[in-house]
């Protein structure tokens, strides 16, 4: 996306911290990898088990903010 660790920080609310780990090969709790992930799917990218990441051309993802969302807290 071509974003810094900072701008995904602001558009995910996750830590430049843990955003620095997992680039380095760190596993992170999985409520944070679903705010990376819904950050991600927000612009249009989207995750499919066992494919690389995609553009969608019509997928605008789950949510701009994944903490309004029903399920958010079932991650925790």
């Amino acid at each position: 996306m071509g974003w810094s660790v900072e701008a995904l920080a602001f558009r995910s609310g996750v830590s430049r911290n843990a955003i620095r780990r997992i680039e380095d090969g760190a596993e992170l709790r999985a409520v944070t990898m679903q705010a990376l992930a819904f950050a991600f799917e927000a612009e249009g990218l989207i995750f499919i088990p066992s494919h690389l990441p995609m553009i969608g051309d019509n997928c605008r993802g789950s949510t701009r903010s994944p903490r309004t969302r029903d399920d958010y807290h079932l991650l925790e």
